[in-house]
């Protein structure tokens, strides 16, 4: 019965009730939005936060060992790693398809070499016709430089029994290469006839043809003989095949068994978080992706059947993200790079003849990524490389690789937060070098970023916790006007007799009703209204390729903002019931609003009203003062009141005064809230506006570099390692988005000479001439001694000036250009500073006209040490003297290495100009090979970018909490209102105008609101550190409506209850 009475009043007052309903519902919607924009702000930046990972490697001091378990098993122990990763591999045998490695570079060649370790996939075994009759040939040695006798002929192919479909197929005519070093043949060259078909093996290369600079290398095959007996050419009738099984062939079926397996092996890396292998890491510049996206932790924990191959071999084989590939994983033991496996060919020997028994699993996998390979090698990378492809290890069947648990061979590692390297490495250090081994650690930049993100989300937990005491407030506020509202009801139910206990339970059910439809009406549209602006803001975001930026939040979240509101509301109503619980149940129904000694001094005797003059008073209607009106019993705080509409301010405004200090709850908890929202939405304005700060200065000070590349890296253009052009270059300078630049150029096939000693005629010493030398043109020497660590000393008077000296083709010949040279050149050439050089270089025809050769005179002014290339000693040199020296060369101008650093204060047009900069690389003219622009921006792109779209969602969730504050204010106007509609009516009776009631009502609300603003403003002040910013912008504009919808939502009601007869308001009506 008394949940009825409860609920009945409640209805019965409906007004009321739907205000209630919509004060609660307001301070959910606004404090949902703040939850939202707060978790999404912690949530993200940690994510972002999670790009700069700690990811540490091995490094033993015996540089023979392989087994890096022993440090394994100690980093698993610490408590600051959240991820090993102990890589395996096995091969994997493409089904249907062939791998890439078309040069076949660990093949063996004609001349052995340090890359021969038993592969033979470059072999080919074809049928087909004799075209022409062998020539002899000379073919120079690419290791030794000694020439071989060789045979050449045509041969016109019309069957493949294996081999790569580049190297040959049918229909194709190719050249073979007999290599006889002057063995005697001519018994078998009687019996090779013109037009005749043979069946035979060859093999192609690429060393080789390299260095015949062939412009057809794939057409020149190297004859092998197809038995250990000297069986070269075996003659096969047309249209017939040779008989395997024949003692001649002994061994063929299972070496062509074998070839075949080759031709499609893959080597399959299985790791646990390829985007955490340090090669994959941008600071790194040795893996890059091309498309799609890295495996990650994610693949390897739901055992994705997901895969990421290299580019190059993706286009041999006409492959792209999404396709799949099918393999036949075999383990074969042991198959790792660190001791007899090579990249998942089966080799020659004892131990891999019972290759056929190896355990094995077909898979099917999901091409995911695409990922290049930067090479530094100017005479290209080698085709197996390409062959290399990575699945998550969860995929990799179980006993599949070394045991990690035994054998670690490609190891690394993940800290759980980038902040822990110091106390890891204080941890494991000494351990870890008793073991033998050293730690590194991927340089990952993360200070710069933590020192920006770190007080964003401060300030973000700040104003999260401030907005929640915002709600707190809100919520005691409406726990308080809830109870006035049903304070009589529960003093009816006491005065019949229920006990405390149940009577004030029974406050519980309305409220709880009404809780949770207002809650539900403003959490649920604000929480849609949030995930949509959240959506529509973070979906510009550009994270790795192929990848989404999810922005959802589990409704879970929604749930809990829910019911922690309820659960408050709920609980502030039980807390304020068991207070009116203690209270006598007349002084309730009294609404004695004096303190606790006034109460007491009216209850002592209960007064009879008197009667006015001249008015007799009806049998039975003198009342005891328990059951009269608050107006009448308070009619002391009416007296002095001006009744007309005379002056009379100072009158009003002490009654307006005195009504605040008589309520003092009531009007505390207004100010509070003023103050509260001011103070929330201030500390927003104030985090946004320091959050943008600090993703401009990130903006400003993330570095972007970028590098122009090989597409294909194994491919190459014999006697050009200028692949850049010049006008390559100056278009992508001409952009305006490149801060630096380092160039290299190179000059080969040149001659270097020392002077005769009695030179008179410039006779150089042609005996202490070295040959096939390569000029370096740089820009930055600096760089390039870092880069290559080698150093240079400079004669007196000299120093790197030298590389940014300016010169012309004019003047290039007619003075002398300063050089630096090896230490190994000054002592095979007996230089010393100062000296003159002699330079010979081949061309077709200089800029005078004269063809075959340049002679021109080079001041030696600096010797540097240590290996600058692989190819050898090159000479050092300004690039402009070198690009000066190519043009009097009439050779086109180009560049080896193009690398830029693009300007930060454009790295917000960088997004937009992406594709502009890619084109200018991809264009057909753009260099002696196809080319591919690599920008190194990942940190802009993953981190920067979408910290700033984080910033933005402050801004675009501001106006939204604003609008709610202003509402809020409103409804608690409103409320407070009409909780004072009894004394409106007591002026009203005793004389008082409708205008000054209004006025004075309007002005008690508008005195309070405007009293917590101006303390929020004072706090806020506090907390910024000066009151500067606080009296501009958009927090005192927010103060300004906060305060004018107070107003306004006091003025309408006060005017609306004014207009009502005063007896209208007397009573209580439901």
């Amino acid at each position: 019965m008394k949940n009825r009475i409860y609920l009945k009043s409640t209805l019965r007052q409906p007004l009321r009730s739907i205000l209630l309903l919509l004060l609660i519902g307001l301070l959910s919607a606004a404090f949902t939005v703040r939850v939202v924009e707060y978790v999404l702000i912690q949530r993200e930046t940690g994510r972002l936060g999670d790009y700069y990972r700690a990811i540490g490697t091995l490094q033993s001091a015996n540089s023979e060992e392989y087994n890096d378990v022993a440090g394994a098993d100690l980093i698993a122990k610490s408590k600051y790693v959240g991820l090993e990763d102990r890589r395996r591999c096995c091969s994997g045998v493409l089904q249907g398809m062939y791998n890439g490695d078309t040069h076949g570079e660990m093949s063996d060649g004609y001349e052995k070499s340090e890359y021969d370790v038993g592969v033979h996939n470059s072999d080919v075994f074809v049928y087909g016709k004799l075209l022409s009759t062998p020539a002899l040939f000379k073919i120079g040695g690419w290791a030794t430089g000694e020439e071989h006798e060789a045979y050449q002929f045509k041969f016109q192919v019309d069957q493949v029994e294996a081999g790569y479909p580049e190297n040959v197929s049918e229909g194709k005519t190719v050249t073979l290469y007999w290599i006889t070093d002057g063995k005697d043949i001519s018994s078998i060259l009687e019996e090779l006839h013109v037009g005749d078909r043979y069946f035979l093996k060859a093999f192609y290369d690429a060393r080789t043809t390299n260095m015949l600079q062939w412009d057809t290398p794939s057409e020149n095959l190297i004859v092998k003989p197809l038995n250990d007996s000297g069986l070269w050419f075996l003659p096969v009738e047309p249209g017939e095949s040779v008989n395997l099984e024949s003692p001649e062939l002994d061994g063929l079926r299972e070496e062509l068994e074998l070839l075949r397996e080759n031709l499609s092996a893959m080597l399959v890396v299985g790791t646990k978080d390829m985007s955490a292998m340090p090669n994959v890491q941008q600071v790194s510049k040795t893996y890059y992706l091309a498309e799609g996206r890295w495996l990650d932790r994610n693949d390897d924990r739901n055992t994705r059947k997901v895969c990421v191959v290299h580019q190059e071999f993706a286009n041999f084989r006409g492959l792209s993200v999404g396709d799949t590939i099918t393999l036949t994983l075999r383990n074969l033991e042991p198959a790792n790079l660190g001791e007899e496996g090579c990249y998942g060919y089966i080799l020659d020997g004892e131990k891999w003849e019972n290759w056929r028994d190896f355990s094995t699993q077909t898979e099917t996998f999901e091409i995911v990524g695409l990922y290049g390979m930067i090479s530094r090698n100017y005479g290209g990378e080698l085709t197996c490389h390409n062959t290399v492809m990575y699945i998550p290890d969860s995929c990799m069947p179980e006993g599949f690789g070394a045991d990690p648990e035994t054998m670690v061979w490609d190891y690394s590692f993940v800290l759980k937060s980038s902040q822990d390297e110091a106390a890891f490495l204080g941890e494991n250090r000494e351990a870890l070098e008793e073991l033998g081994y050293s730690v590194s650690f991927v340089e990952n930049h993360s200070e710069n970023f933590w020192a920006s993100v770190t007080p964003m989300r401060q300030s973000a937990t700040f104003s999260a916790v401030v907005f929640a005491g915002v709600l707190l407030l809100g919520l005691v506020l409406a726990a308080f006007l809830y109870l006035l509202l049903r304070r009589r009801d529960f003093a009816i139910l006491r005065a019949m007799g229920v006990p405390n206990g149940p009577a004030a339970r029974g406050l519980l059910g309305p409220v709880a009703l009404l809780g949770l439809l207002g809650i539900a009406a403003g959490s649920i549209p604000a929480w849609g209204y949030a995930m949509r602006k959240t959506a529509e803001t973070l979906a510009t975001i550009s994270g790795p390729e192929g990848v989404e930026v999810s922005v959802e939040l589990s409704r879970l979240y929604l749930v809990g903002i829910c019911a922690c509101v309820w659960a408050l509301l709920v609980a502030f109503v039980a807390i304020g019931a068991g207070r009116l619980s203690r209270r006598p149940a007349l002084e309730l129904l009294q609404g004695a609003a004096g303190g606790r000694k006034k109460r007491k001094k009216t209850s002592q005797k209960p007064r009879q009203l008197e009667e006015k003059p001249g008015k007799v008073s009806q049998p039975g209607k003198a009342r005891l003062v328990e059951n009269v009106p608050t107006w009448q019993v308070q009619t002391d705080a009416l007296k002095g009141l001006p009744r007309g509409r005379g002056p009379g301010m100072g009158v009003s405004g002490r009654y307006v005064l005195r009504q605040i200090r008589r309520a003092p709850l009531k009007s505390a908890l207004a100010m509070a809230l003023a103050l509260g929202f001011v103070v929330a939405l201030g500390w927003m304005d104030l985090t946004a506006e320091r959050s943008q700060a600090e993703a401009d200065r990130l903006y400003e000070t993330t570095v972007v570099e970028a590098e122009i590349v090989k597409s294909n890296p194994s491919v190459t253009v014999s006697g050009a390692e200028n692949i850049i052009n010049k006008s390559t270059v100056d278009a992508i300078l001409e952009t305006g988005l490149v801060q630096d630049v380092y160039l290299e150029s190179q000059l080969g096939y040149s001659c270097v000479a020392p002077f005769a000693a009695d030179n008179v005629d410039m006779v150089y010493d042609e005996s202490r001439m070295i040959r096939s030398v390569t000029y370096y043109g740089l820009n930055q020497p600096e760089a390039y001694c870092a880069r290559n660590g080698i150093e240079i000393t400079y004669a007196p008077g000299w120093d790197n000036g030298i590389f940014a000296e300016e010169w012309s083709p004019d003047n290039v010949h007619k003075k002398r250009l300063p050089v630096v040279l090896s230490a190994n050149m000054f002592a095979q050439l007996g230089l010393e500073f100062g000296d003159e050089v002699y330079i010979y270089a081949e061309c077709d025809q200089t800029k005078e006209g004269n063809g075959g050769s340049s002679i021109g005179k080079y001041l030696v002014v600096g010797q540097y040490t240590g290996q600058a290339s692989m190819e050898g000693d090159p000479v050092l040199l300004g690039l402009s003297a070198l690009l000066a020296a190519e043009e009097r060369l009439a050779l086109e101008p180009a560049y080896s290495v193009a690398e830029f650093v693009l300007d930060p204060v454009k790295n917000r047009e960088l997004s937009a100009r992406r594709e502009e900069l890619k084109e200018l690389v991809a264009q057909p003219n753009a260099g002696a090979l196809d080319l591919t622009l690599v920008l190194w921006d990942e940190e802009l792109t993953q981190v920067v970018g979408p910290l700033e779209q984080n910033v933005r969602l402050m801004s675009v969730l501001y106006p939204v909490t604003a609008a709610l504050s202003v509402l809020i204010a409103i409804g608690v106007s409103v409320l407070l209102l009409f909780q004072s509609a009894r004394e409106m009516a007591a002026l009203r009776a005793m004389g008082c105008t409708r205008r000054r009631v209004t006025g004075m009502f309007s002005c008690q609300q508008g005195l309070l609101c405007l009293l917590g603003i101006l303390l929020g403003l004072v706090a806020l002040g506090a907390l910024r550190g000066g009151m500067e910013g606080v009296w501009k912008g958009k927090t005192l504009l927010c103060a300004g409506l906060y305060f004018l919808g107070a107003t306004i939502g006091a003025m309408v009601t006060s005017t609306g209850l004014g207009r009502r007869k005063p007896m209208e308001l007397l009573q209580i009506k439901e």
